[in-house]
């Protein structure tokens, strides 16, 4: 099976490859953080492998409904000022991510895609908060913000 640097740039795959690792690394983020809030908090930890579907379990931070901001400020809370996350610009990714639309370049070249990010409805309009062309580029600079994220979260013991 091909590599995400064996893939053409600009294609369907490409795009499939790119975009999937960065949400796998916003995941990988996120349970990281979580894990060491439990650990700086006391909580114990689950063996997520050994639960069983049905089965009720204790909320703690591993386990409860927070929303990625609020695991991130939690942590910067509970970090050294030098562990600190960006929060702003990792909750900004993935709301891009989950909550954009994603639109072919142009009907005659699909890639790169555009992703749109717009807001709240008002009396029947919505505004364009932001248009990203997603290219090359970008996810480098995306991944290298999750990188960051992740390197910071796993130097905290």
């Amino acid at each position: 099976m091909a590599g995400i640097g064996d893939l053409a740039e600009n294609t369907g795959d490409w795009h499939v490859a790119q975009a999937g690792m960065l949400l796998t690394q916003l995941q990988l983020l996120e349970f990281n953080a979580r894990r060491g809030i439990a650990t700086k908090t006391g909580s114990p930890m689950l063996d997520f492998r050994a639960l069983t579907v049905g089965e009720w379990i204790t909320e703690n931070p591993m386990t409860n409904y927070d929303q990625l901001k609020t695991v991130l400020t939690r942590f910067n809370e509970l970090a050294p000022e030098r562990g600190h996350l960006d929060v702003s610009a990792l909750v900004e990714l993935r709301d891009q991510l989950a909550h954009s639309r994603v639109i072919p370049y142009s009907s005659t070249t699909p890639f790169p895609l555009i992703l749109l990010k717009l807001g709240p409805s008002r009396q029947g309009k919505v505004q364009l908060l932001a248009r990203i062309e997603m290219n090359a580029d970008w996810f480098t600079e995306k991944r290298q913000l999750l990188d960051l994220a992740i390197n910071t979260v796993g130097l905290w013991p």
